[in-house]
């Protein structure tokens, strides 16, 4: 099954969608799941780093896409194709863990559409 961006990722597990491919909107965000480095002022932080795959626009401020885990590059029909690969993020408001389900995101680039 390929649902389409006004699919929400956290209704996925609810419908059955499991190990399926799932189109996310450009403004998708994710969290590590591993906490966020310690500041040293206030309180420590409970969730993962903010991960935002696509770059993007707010009210005419850029908002930057952290790098990618993994980019794989390949050639087919003659065209360069690339993807970027984010390893093992959780959702939004999930406290991070090793019982958190986890999930892959792939960016993928295709010269016709740039």
């Amino acid at each position: 099954a390929v649902p389409d961006a006004g699919f929400r990722l956290r209704e996925a597990p609810a419908a059955g969608v499991q190990g399926d491919v799932v189109r996310l909107p450009r403004n998708f965000t994710a969290r590590r799941n591993a906490g966020a480095p310690y500041a040293r002022q206030g309180r420590p932080p409970k969730c993962g780093a903010l991960m935002r795959p696509l770059e993007r626009t707010y009210k005419d401020r850029p908002l930057a896409a952290i790098p990618p885990d993994q980019e794989v590059t390949w050639v087919e029909e003659g065209r360069e194709y690339r993807a970027q690969i984010w390893d093992n993020p959780v959702l939004p408001g999930v406290v991070p863990g090793p019982q958190q389900a986890t999930f892959r995101v792939i960016a993928i680039y295709d010269p016709r559409y740039d």
